[in-house]
């Protein structure tokens, strides 16, 4: 088995999605063979994904509240006696597979684990927590590629078993016993907080290094590059090996793939863990959890480069000369995102949509006084309005059926007009969050032939189209088709 802990923040969400994916893909590791244990809320998106392609997903209660962290412990509980045969993998969900870590040649009754990456916690701590507790001191050990990163004078140390945490890798008839004695650690350590003090956050590590020690069972040294830290990217030599596990923690650029580091050799390595994700998002991209992932750690960012800066000022101008041209009475807003498009804008009767929490938060604040729905347009029951906005919606779904699906949601809401952007030609791109389906204009036409449109604006390939229906009176027809775009390219 090979195991990780999902926690409710979005981030690991997507974290347990890369990982799925690289262990599948890369490593070859049959899904069924896979456990992902939740802890709290799940993230629905998420774990249908997870379970529609074979993995084994288990809630399972937090090992203590003092201790995120420690919840891996009770995600080991969890699978005593389950296996009893062969090599069990403990892994952070943080990290992505080039290799099968159970190909590991494990000496029988040792328990592998590559030392921690940096002095955490020091060493005189360590050695103090050990006497308090009087479990005999294991031996000392150099930190990993220590002689490259660090002064001669001074290598630095740790105690056998306090290893990072990204992987264990547990003989099979070791793992309740294991899962027992850390568990009584972590529990005694967490009693005594002072013991640690500020390094209380490695509260795990540092009990499974007493589990160990307590139970007299013996730490195998892993090969560094077995668990490749790439957010520590100074601590990795420019001589190349290649990386067999990746532990990134959250060195992630803005649309969710792992940051590069520097060094070809890993980034190499970091390339194909990026496409073998960008594989599996492009049949199931997490909408809901990566934007509220997206918002939650980098809301400046919005919802990309059409969000911000100059486009988004040109696209508030767009909205005001619509918005004084058809003089609606009410708006729905379709993937209203953070509110930022239409902040201070005199929108009567608002109402915002969108499928994350997170950015919905954001957009109450510039509009206190609209109405607001959290999900998928296709799941809620929308209000009818006089204008209706779906932009920068469409060119992230990644199914067929589900962008179609919108675009009939908008159009069924419209009274008068919606302003709809989307891809008006195939679009190629490396970015693993943007789908083309067909020309926007056609899915519009075969919907709804009734329905008048011409594009009034083109920003990064995307068109944005003006949709006014036949009953719109001609006076505000003829106002509204002055914005149309005079390129014919563009439409």
């Amino acid at each position: 088995m090979v195991s990780c802990v999902l926690d409710a923040h979005p981030r690991f969400s997507l974290e347990v999605l890369r990982w799925f994916a690289s262990a599948t893909k890369l490593a070859r590791i049959e899904p069924a063979d896979l456990r992902v244990h939740i802890v709290g809320p799940p993230n629905e998106d998420i774990v249908s994904v997870l379970r529609s392609r074979g993995a084994v997903v288990r809630h399972i209660d937090a090992f203590d509240h003092r201790s995120p962290h420690c919840n891996k412990v009770a995600g080991v509980l969890s699978m005593a006696g389950e296996q009893d045969a062969g090599i069990c993998a403990l892994t952070d969900a943080d990290t992505v597979f080039l290799e099968d870590p159970r190909t590991i040649e494990l000496p029988s009754g040792s328990v592998g684990m590559r030392p921690v990456d940096l002095e955490n916690p020091p060493f005189d701590v360590l050695e103090r927590v050990f006497e308090a507790a009087g479990v005999a001191t294991p031996p000392e050990v150099a930190l990993p590629w220590s002689r490259r990163s660090f002064p001669r004078r001074r290598r630095p140390k740790t105690l056998a078993g306090n290893g990072n945490g990204g992987l264990y890798v547990v003989p099979a008839p070791l793992l309740d016993e294991v899962g027992r004695a850390w568990a009584t650690w972590a529990a005694w350590l967490l009693d005594r907080p002072g013991y640690l003090g500020a390094w209380a956050i490695h509260v795990d590590q540092v009990a499974m290094a007493l589990a160990l020690a307590a139970e007299d069972i013996e730490v195998f040294h892993l090969d560094p590059r077995w668990n490749v830290p790439t957010h520590l990217a100074g601590v990795i030599p420019r001589q190349p090996f290649r990386p067999s596990t990746i532990h990134y923690h959250d060195n992630v650029d803005a649309i969710g793939q792992i940051a590069f580091t520097g060094r070809a050799h890993v980034d190499r390595a970091i390339a194909t863990a990026n496409a073998a994700t960008n594989e599996l998002w492009q049949d199931v991209f997490p909408n809901s959890t990566f934007w509220n992932w997206r918002y939650a750690t980098n809301p400046q960012l919005g919802s990309g480069i059409g969000s911000r800066g100059r486009p988004l000022e040109d696209k508030r101008l767009l909205l005001d000369a619509v918005l004084t041209r058809a003089n609606p009475t009410s708006v729905l807003d379709i993937g209203c995102g953070d509110g930022e498009a239409t902040r201070e804008l005199p929108i009567p009767h608002y109402t915002g949509v969108d499928i994350s929490e997170e950015a919905v938060k954001r957009a109450v604040v510039h509009r206190p006084d609209g109405t607001y729905l959290v999900g998928s347009p296709t799941d809620l029951a929308l209000p009818g309005a006089d204008l209706v906005l779906c932009l920068d919606v469409l060119i992230h779904q990644a199914e067929l059926g589900s962008y179609r699906a919108i675009v009939g949601s908008a159009l069924g809401a419209t009274r008068s007009v919606a302003l709809v952007s989307g891809y008006e030609r195939e679009h190629q791109s490396s970015s693993p969050m943007v789908f083309f389906h067909e020309p926007l204009s056609t899915t519009i036409g075969a919907l709804d032939p009734s329905l008048e449109w011409y594009p009034v604006r083109e920003e990064h390939s995307i068109s944005t189209l003006l949709v006014v229906r036949p009953d719109v009176d001609p006076s505000v027809r003829a106002s509204l088709r002055d914005l149309a775009l005079r390129d014919p390219a563009a439409g």
